[in-house]
C-alpha cells in the first residue's frame, strides 16, 4: 500500500471512531426532565383526583418550598379563604366553627401549598370539637412554612393538643359517639361539596354522578334537595307533560339536567331524566339516567321496573337502529336510482350540445324560386331544461354568436321534444311564444338532423315559402 492509500485509511478509521463516539455519547444523553413547575403543576392536579393522599400533599408543599419565584395563590383560594374567615368570625356555635372548617378544606385542596389554610382550618377544627384533625392540619402548617414566626408557638400548641388527646383518651370527642357522627357527617357534606364542584367541570361524568349518589345515600339525614334544582324539576315536569311529539321533549330534558346539576342524588329527577330521554329516542342517554336511579338502591319493586325498562328501552334502540340502516339503504337505492337517471338524461341529450354545421335551402312555389343558402356554423347550448340553437358564424362577435335561429329542445321525462319558431322575414325577427313541435329526421348516430319549417314572403307575407336545413355535427 503506498503512503497516499495509508493517509487515505487512517482518515478514514479516524473518522469513523470519531462518528462512533459521538452517537455513543448522544445514545448515553439523558432524557429531559420535567421542570419543576410542571411536576409541581401535576401533582397538583394528581391532588385534585386524591385529596386524601397525605404523601402527595406532602411533596406539593415541599416542590412550592423550592420554587422560585413561590406559586402563586388562585384566586378561588382567596375567594373561599374569605368565606372561611368570616364564618369563623361570626361562630358561636361547634356547628358554625364546622362549617367554616369546611371552607378552609376547601383552601387545602385548591392550594395545598399555602400554610395559612391550615393553620386557619386547625383553628376551625379545634373549635369545632376535633383536637386530631387539628393537629394534624398544625403539623402540615409548620411543613408549609417551617420558618414561621410563630413556628415555636405552633409546635407547643401542637403538642399539647396531643398530650390532651392521650391524657384525657374518654373526654376526646372523636370516643363520643354523638361527636363521631357528626365530624362523619362533616366529612361527608364536605366530600359532596367537592364532588358538586368537579361536575360543574365536567357535567357529563357519569362516572362521578354514581359516586356522589352512593356518598349521598350513606349519609344521615340525606342531603336536602335545593330550592333551585326543585324549580327545574317542577318546570321540566311540566314541560314533559305538554310535549306532544319527539322533538318536544328537549326544554323537558334540558330542565331535568338543570335540576341534576344541582342535585345529582335526586332519584326521581334521574328517573323522569330517563323517561324523557326515551321519549325523545335519545335512548342510549335514557338507559345511562336510569342505571343511575338505580345506583341510589330503590325498592326491590321500584327497581324491577326501572329495570325492566331499560330492557325496553334496548329492545327500541335495536328497532330504531334498524329501521335507520332500512332508511339508509333505501335512501341510497333512491340516490343511485336519480345519479342513474340523471346520466341517462345527459346520455339522451348531451349529444345536441357544441357546434353544428348548417347548410339551407329556401323555395316559393308561387315565383318558381329556389334559393341556396350555403353553409354556416350554429351551436346548442342548454339552460335549465331547454337547449337552443344560436348562430355562431366564424370570426362573429360575442353579440352576434347570441343570435337564435328559431330552433330548440325541451329536455323532459317524456324525452326530447323539439319545437321551432315562424322566421319573419320582413320583420327579420322570431315571432315569441310561436313555438310550435315538430319532428326532425335524426339520423341513427346523431350525426345529422335535418328539418324544414315554413316561412313569409316578404311582400305579402304570406306563409308560402319553406326553409330546409341540415345540421352536420362538427
Amino acid at each position: 500500500m503506498n503512503q497516499g492509500m495509508r493517509h487515505l485509511a487512517r482518515t478514514l478509521l479516524t473518522s469513523a471512531f470519531g462518528v462512533a463516539l459521538i452517537l455513543a455519547a448522544t445514545r448515553s444523553l439523558p432524557a429531559q426532565a420535567p421542570t419543576p413547575q410542571a411536576t409541581f403543576a401535576q401533582s397538583v392536579a394528581d391532588l385534585q383526583k386524591t385529596p386524601t393522599d397525605t404523601a402527595l400533599r406532602e411533596k406539593i408543599i415541599k416542590l412550592a418550598l423550592e420554587m422560585k419565584p413561590a406559586p402563586a395563590v388562585p384566586e378561588e383560594a382567596k375567594a373561599v379563604m374569605a368565606s372561611g374567615t368570616a364564618l369563623f368570625t361570626a361562630a358561636k356555635s361547634p356547628d358554625d366553627f364546622r362549617k367554616a372548617a369546611w371552607e378552609f378544606l376547601k383552601v387545602t385542596r385548591v392550594a395545598p401549598w399555602l400554610a395559612e389554610g391550615y393553620y386557619n382550618l386547625a383553628s376551625a377544627q379545634e373549635k369545632a370539637g376535633f383536637p386530631s384533625e387539628a393537629a394534624e392540619s398544625l403539623r402540615l402548617y409548620l411543613l408549609a412554612a417551617p420558618k414561621a414566626p410563630d413556628a415555636k408557638a405552633v409546635s407547643a400548641h401542637r403538642h399539647w393538643l396531643q398530650q390532651q388527646l392521650l391524657a384525657n383518651p374518654r373526654k376526646t370527642p372523636t370516643n363520643d359517639a354523638k361527636a363521631v357522627t357528626a365530624h362523619l357527617s362533616a366529612l361527608q357534606q364536605e366530600g359532596l361539596m367537592l364532588f358538586l364542584a368537579d361536575l360543574q367541570k365536567t357535567p357529563s361524568d357519569d362516572a362521578l354522578r354514581e359516586k356522589i349518589i352512593r356518598l349521598a345515600c350513606g349519609m344521615t339525614p340525606p342531603p336536602a334537595i335545593p330550592e333551585e334544582a326543585r324549580r327545574h324539576y317542577v318546570m321540566a315536569t311540566t314541560l314533559f307533560r305538554a310535549a306532544k311529539k319527539v322533538e318536544d321533549f328537549g326544554g323537558s330534558i334540558d330542565e331535568f339536567k338543570g335540576a341534576l346539576l344541582i342535585a345529582p342524588w335526586w332519584p326521581e329527577a334521574n328517573q323522569n331524566l330517563g323517561l324523557a330521554l326515551e321519549a325523545a329516542q335519545r335512548y342510549d342517554e335514557a338507559i345511562a339516567a336510569l342505571k343511575l336511579y338505580l345506583a341510589a338502591n330503590p325498592g326491590e319493586k321500584d327497581a324491577r321496573a326501572v329495570q325492566d325498562e331499560i330492557y325496553k328501552i334496548e329492545a327500541q334502540k335495536q328497532l330504531a337502529t334498524r329501521s335507520k340502516a332500512e332508511e339508509a339503504e333505501s335512501a341510497a337505492k333512491k340516490a343511485a336510482e336519480e345519479a342513474r337517471a340523471a346520466a341517462e338524461a345527459r346520455s339522451r341529450d348531451e349529444w345536441i350540445l357544441g357546434r353544428w354545421t348548417r347548410t339551407g335551402k329556401g323555395s316559393c312555389p308561387r315565383f318558381d324560386m329556389y334559393n341556396d343558402f350555403g353553409a354556416d356554423t350554429v351551436e346548442f347550448t342548454k339552460s335549465g331544461d331547454i337547449i337552443e340553437a344560436y348562430w355562431c358564424p366564424p370570426n362573429s362577435s360575442a353579440a352576434d354568436r347570441r343570435k337564435p335561429i328559431g330552433l330548440r329542445v325541451l329536455v323532459s321525462d317524456k324525452g326530447l321534444e323539439w319545437q321551432r319558431s315562424h322566421w319573419d322575414q320582413f320583420e327579420q325577427v322570431l315571432h315569441p311564444g310561436q313555438w310550435v313541435p315538430f319532428s326532425p329526421n335524426v339520423s341513427p348516430d346523431r350525426r345529422r338532423i335535418t328539418y324544414s319549417y315554413p316561412g313569409y314572403w316578404v311582400e305579402d307575407r304570406k306563409q308560402d315559402r319553406t326553409y330546409d336545413y341540415v345540421l352536420t355535427k362538427d
